[in-house]
């Protein structure tokens, strides 16, 4: 598992005192209000996974002041960061947590990260593919679903469609509408 977490994303500066708004990828996230450092990399043009991610290609900032705002954004303060073209020069910047300072998670709950490389099983028709990626689209979560000879699957990453998750095992099991898989076959 990785050591590193993608939370957010740092939004814009915020004022003349070097705040900024960082946009937490999981809207409905207190993640924030619990750590004491958070960690950032320039975005780059090429998808990095977080296994990827090391101290090394990060950097380390002390959270000065966090408030909370509407829609899972947050008014930052990092130390170190005095005015506004100090906090301009991190627009866009990938903000990660490390895994040993989260907070604990409930038992139904998993850090989307670690579904990664998982495989994927429709009950009675066997395996699915393997997750290549968690994607958002329109404010929802989407597992990308490798399939050998086939186009990706993308399947919402909600409680009605994600019957069973097993990290200790690679398994994620999957019960989509009639179809949903079957879209690259359509002749549209």
């Amino acid at each position: 598992m990785s050591q590193f977490l993608h939370i957010g994303t740092i939004r814009r500066a915020h004022g003349l005192r070097g705040q900024v708004k960082v946009a937490l990828d999981n809207a409905d996230s207190e993640v924030l209000e619990h750590l004491d450092f958070l960690w950032t990399r320039a975005p780059s043009s090429a998808p990095v996974s977080d296994q990827e991610v090391t101290a090394d290609s990060l950097r380390k900032w002390e959270l000065a002041e966090v408030r909370g705002l509407d829609g899972g954004l947050y008014l930052v303060t990092l130390a170190g960061v005095a005015d506004r073209t100090a906090a301009e020069a991190l627009q866009r910047q990938e903000v990660y947590a490390r895994r040993d300072e989260l907070p604990e998670l409930a038992e139904d709950e998993v850090y989307q990260a670690d579904l990664i490389g998982c495989q994927v099983f429709q009950p009675g028709h066997g395996q699915v593919g393997t997750v290549r990626a968690i994607e958002q689209m329109n404010g929802n979560f989407l597992l990308v679903i490798t399939r050998p000879g086939r186009e990706d699957a993308l399947v919402p990453l909600v409680a009605e469609m994600i019957t069973d998750i097993d990290l200790a095992a690679g398994r994620v099991d999957i019960d989509p509408p009639e179809g949903l898989l079957d879209l690259d076959l359509r002749g549209d």
